[in-house]
């Protein structure tokens, strides 16, 4: 039975680029510019959020500045996951049902994942063409 409606969900949804997630209850769909925007309204620093839980403490030598890192990354995770927990809708984990943090952070890893993969497969790049490169051949400013 669940994969029959696996099937049917990926038939209905098929050409659509629609964000789909878990919220610890049911499975869930969203327009991913939506969620953008409510990333960006929510918590307008989350990119730098992201940044800070990107640097590794363990190549700091110990000491206050190791010591204040963790304490901004363990900050970051928890502004992140209340971020993910309202913008997606993630109900807290309960005897019944919701999300953990882990949960959490997930789909919103999961929602920059499927941005990424979009903006690849619309030919969108996040890394500057190499100096001295000339723009192809189809461009409207010339080489």
């Amino acid at each position: 039975m669940f994969f029959l409606r696996t099937i049917q969900s990926w038939l209905r949804n098929r050409g659509r680029l629609l964000f789909r997630y878990h919220d610890g209850e049911r499975w869930r769909r969203a327009d991913p510019l939506v969620v953008g925007r409510a990333l960006e309204s929510n918590e307008p620093e989350y990119a730098t959020l992201l940044t800070v839980l990107h640097d590794p403490p363990e190549k700091l030598p110990p000491g206050t500045i190791k010591t204040e890192l963790i304490k901004q990354q363990t900050d970051a995770a928890h502004r992140l996951t209340k971020l993910a927990r309202t913008v997606f809708g993630l109900p807290v984990l309960t005897e019944t049902g919701g999300a953990t943090d882990g949960e959490a952070l997930g789909v919103l890893t999961a929602y920059f994942l499927f941005m990424e993969d979009l903006a690849e497969a619309a030919g969108f790049t996040s890394t500057p063409p190499a100096v001295g490169s000339s723009p192809p051949a189809a461009s409207p400013i010339g080489p």
